[in-house]
C-alpha cells in the first residue's frame, strides 16, 4: 500500500469526518 495513496484516504476520512461526523462514525465502527 503506498503512502500517498494512505495519506489521501486518511485526509479524505477526516473531511468526511468534519461534514457527517455520525455517517464517518457509523462507517469506522
Amino acid at each position: 500500500m503506498c503512502a500517498s495513496y494512505y495519506i489521501r484516504a486518511k485526509s479524505r476520512r477526516h473531511l468526511c469526518e468534519l461534514r457527517y461526523p455520525a455517517k464517518s462514525r457509523r462507517y469506522l465502527v
